[in-house]
């Protein structure tokens, strides 16, 4: 051989090596782990709910009182009476559906299950003010207008 087709050939080998040379590439992978959120317990409940009227020895119908789960943890909520309430309102009853029985307060629990995330979960209730067994009497012709408040105290499941 001679040295040009020696040459030839040593450019050949070093053009073919540069035509079929492989490459490879690194991707840095990343992610953040994220924990469970902290647990909120939020209920959002009516300003105000209007029993209509009833006497002494009576009862008031159904009122329904709508109740929000405004965090983001199932919930059990129970109503009771606030501190200074009137005891008239010792005689509230709630239930669920007016299927199921009444339950009176602070005896009521009720559950609502965890909203999609960011959300509210809707749901309701019902109350009366039972009066059939209250020992007082109001006086004749008189109009009694009584409120006091009642809290809803929410738990996690």
């Amino acid at each position: 051989m001679n040295k040009l087709t020696a040459l030839f050939m040593l450019t050949l080998a070093f053009v073919s090596s540069v035509i079929y040379v492989s490459a490879t590439d690194t991707s840095n992978f990343q992610v953040t782990i994220l924990g469970d959120p902290e647990p909120v317990i939020s209920v959002q409940v009516p300003d105000t709910i209007f029993l209509g009227e009833t006497r002494a020895g009576e009862q008031t119908t159904d009122a329904r009182v709508d109740i929000n789960n405004t965090g983001n943890v199932a919930i059990t909520v129970t109503p009771r009476l606030a501190s200074g309430a009137n005891d008239i309102f010792t005689n509230l009853y709630f239930r669920r559906i007016t299927s199921e029985p009444y339950y009176k307060i602070g005896d009521y629990r009720h559950n609502i299950s965890a909203p999609a995330d960011g959300g509210v979960k809707s749901s309701y209730m019902y109350v009366k003010l039972d009066l059939r067994e209250y020992p007082d009497n109001f006086a004749v012709g008189s109009v009694n207008r009584i409120n006091s408040d009642v809290k809803f105290l929410a738990v996690a499941q």
